[in-house]
């Protein structure tokens, strides 16, 4: 009988990937199609995890301080107006582009890194948790991305101290998915229910200004 229901749970699964795949293709191609002819437009939105695991270990971090949704830094991750609120803005902007993935403390799997399950169910062993640094200059310099106010029911992404609510990301390299250009996804620990649900830093648009969020689909992102 419990081989059976394992079955059950794992055709389930299985169909839930590919919908989830299905599902990302769609939006990826209404992503495209949104924007006028030479409008530079977000990489694809991710919402499956599913498929094979190759672990990002902590020595393949990317070694750039720039994330943007496109290969052409349209509009990439930025401390607006110095901080704290993070929205998206063009690259190449002194001081308020500068994020650098680092590890400090204990993260929510007790070290660096996810462990079989840990934070969630179905999350695969060996992926880096991670913090963003902000390494602009003014008063928000050296705080982390996450919850706008150190809030926990606020999932805008904000300036806030070490350890604050919303600060670790798992460090995702997919580019089967996204795409050898932008491969990088920063899943959110706090507001991701299941590996397979993930949530984290996304909400891009084609615009300046736009605020981002911890809690969104997550989107495939370039270092540079």
């Amino acid at each position: 009988m419990a081989a059976f229901v394992q079955v059950i749970k794992n055709a389930h699964r299985l169909q839930l990937t590919k919908l989830g795949l299905f599902t990302a293709a769609i939006m990826a191609a209404l992503s495209v199609t949104a924007y006028a002819a030479g409008s530079p437009s977000p990489a694809p939105v991710v919402n499956s995890l599913g498929g094979s695991v190759s672990p990002q270990l902590t020595s393949s971090f990317p070694t750039g301080n720039e994330w943007c949704n496109t290969l052409s830094q349209a509009e990439c991750v930025n401390a607006w107006g110095g901080g704290p609120l993070i929205k998206t803005y063009p690259g190449g902007v002194v001081n308020n582009d500068y994020f650098v993935a680092v590890q400090e403390g204990t993260g929510p799997c007790g070290g660096y890194s996810t462990t079989s399950n840990c934070p969630w169910s179905g999350t695969p062993s060996g992926l880096p948790i991670v913090q963003l640094e902000f390494e602009g200059s003014g008063q928000y310099s050296g705080d982390f991305i996450g919850d706008y106010g150190n809030s926990s029911t606020d999932a805008k992404a904000g300036l806030v101290g070490y350890n604050g609510w919303g600060t670790n990301f798992i460090l995702y390299n997919d580019p089967s998915q996204c795409g050898s250009n932008t491969p990088w996804l920063l899943i959110n620990t706090h507001w991701s229910p299941s590996w397979y649900n993930a949530a984290g830093l996304g909400s891009f648009a084609n615009y300046n200004g736009k605020q981002l969020y911890n809690n969104s689909p997550p989107q495939c992102l370039s270092n540079e």
